[in-house]
């Protein structure tokens, strides 16, 4: 009876009209759960989920210890100033989001295992805070355009890399800030990230920690919070360790051939589909492109960023230790703070609040000649046997780290986005003029961000534009 009740009220959806076949949505994680909650609060409420893991959550995960502690080793945080629908949606399913207070904050250089406290470098405060001033301003002259899809048009200015956009606007004082907020946590170079990437993720707000000395951030189990969400959409069905086979796209409806556990073909049809599978080329083969959409998503990159656990048994817990220490070639002086090694090393780790045992370790390699999770892990450990010490202690000697303290590891398909050139070129018109085409929608991060907020964002935006509300 239950059943059959809910049935009667799952009403699907098209963009601009009603239909009887449900939405298909590929992609289980952050993307594809708030597009379906938000087409749900629409009132179409006939989805079918497909995603290749075996839950919800997509790059929100978890690695639990043998004590039981939850690890995120996806996304983890949000910012009071900055994440205001994650706080909303974190209310309405009662998802704690503990205050992550300020933490002491170490800057290493892994070649020579050298470890300094970063307020060991002189910083002009006075320059850090007239920046951010001026940052405040410079954001608000361009947040009318810092929206999903940034449909309103991309000035000049906020295309090129952030590493032109900081100098052009006298914000040089912020640069090792960005460094560690963009390059450290996963998003590239700042001399590759377009500056209204950064924006849309880094708004003025998140410089108010810095003047005032009070933590902004939180922390959030979003494997959790998309568990539940996930849970809420009750007349949704979700075919988890999917593989998409096939597609069949057309003007009016499309179909989707796939397998679960590799059993046999199915077919799913769809009044439409929205896609958050990371827009590169090779991932979107099952959709079987055309010369439209191949000449959109050629464009597409994403970054190669890696998550690992490792017990580190004299390193002081509680702080950050970020790869922010660069040899200046200067008896005198011998280090100063810059950017981060790309080359695949470690660029930051440090505890969660939920224990002080297992450090999370986060490594990053620039451009696109691939690396493999192997060898991450060897220069992790080759990286982490230099860092292993306590540096509170007078003449602290490291200690070996031995492959038996890696506790999980895991490549990430990580910010799917577009370079500088594709954006002065009209790509994200390009996007939304191919929204829709053969019954497909897409979001993430390429046209947003890689943040949980961006994502939620992302979702609402795409909803909100192409979807009608049931009736």
């Amino acid at each position: 009876m239950r059943a059959s009740t809910l049935l009667s009220f799952c009403v699907a959806g098209l963009a601009g009209v009603t239909a009887t076949a449900p939405v298909c949505i590929l992609g289980a994680g952050p993307s594809g759960l708030a597009s379906a909650l938000r087409l749900a609060e629409k009132g179409i409420t006939d989805v079918v989920i497909f995603d290749k893991k075996d839950g919800p959550g997509g790059k929100a995960e978890n690695w639990v210890s043998p004590e039981g502690y939850i690890h995120q080793v996806g996304a983890i945080f949000g910012d009071t100033t900055m994440y205001p629908l994650v706080i909303e949606l974190t209310d309405k399913f009662n998802v704690s989001r503990p205050s992550n207070p300020m933490r002491k904050n170490y800057v290493y250089y892994a070649p020579t295992g050298t470890i300094l406290d970063s307020t060991v470098f002189p910083t002009n405060a006075t320059a850090i805070a007239g920046a951010i001033q001026r940052y405040v301003g410079v954001y608000a002259k361009y947040a009318p355009y810092l929206a999903p899809g940034f449909k309103k048009g991309v000035p000049p200015a906020i295309a090129v890399p952030m590493s032109e956009f900081l100098p052009a606007h006298g914000l040089d004082a912020l640069v090792p800030l960005f460094h560690l907020y963009i390059t450290t946590f996963g998003y590239g170079s700042l001399e590759d990230i377009p500056a209204l990437y950064a924006m849309m993720y880094y708004k003025p707000g998140g410089f108010i920690q810095f003047l005032t000395k009070q933590s902004s951030l939180f922390t959030v189990n979003y494997n959790l919070l998309f568990t539940k969400i996930a849970a809420s959409l009750h007349c949704a069905k979700f075919n988890y360790n999917a593989t998409i086979i096939s597609t069949n796209r057309r003007a009016t409806g499309a179909s989707i051939t796939y397998n679960v556990n590799g059993k046999g073909r199915q077919t799913q049809v769809c009044a439409s589909i929205i896609n958050t599978i990371p827009h590169r080329l090779d991932l979107l083969r099952p959709l079987s492109l055309d010369a439209k959409e191949v000449d959109v998503f050629k464009h597409v990159h994403s970054v190669q960023y890696f998550s690992s656990v490792w017990t580190l048994d004299q390193v002081e817990p509680r702080n950050w230790y970020a790869a922010q220490l660069k040899p200046t070639g200067n008896a005198s002086a011998p280090f100063t703070v810059g950017g981060s090694l790309d080359n695949g090393a470690p660029v930051i780790f440090g505890t969660q609040l939920s224990d002080d045992k297992y450090f999370n370790v986060y490594s990053y390699k620039r451009g696109h000649d691939p690396i493999s999770l192997e060898n991450v892990t060897a220069m992790a450990q080759d990286a982490l046997s230099k860092l292993n010490k306590n540096v509170s202690l007078p003449n602290a000697v490291a200690k070996p780290v031995q492959m038996t303290d890696l506790k999980f590891a895991k490549a990430w398909t990580y910010f799917a986005h577009v370079n500088s050139s594709a954006i002065a070129n009209g790509w994200f018109q390009s996007l939304e003029k191919l929204q829709g085409h053969r019954s497909t929608y897409h979001t993430g991060s390429m046209r947003c961000m890689e943040t949980v907020e961006c994502s939620i964002a992302s979702a609402n935006d795409l909803v909100d534009t192409y979807f009608t509300t049931a009736h």
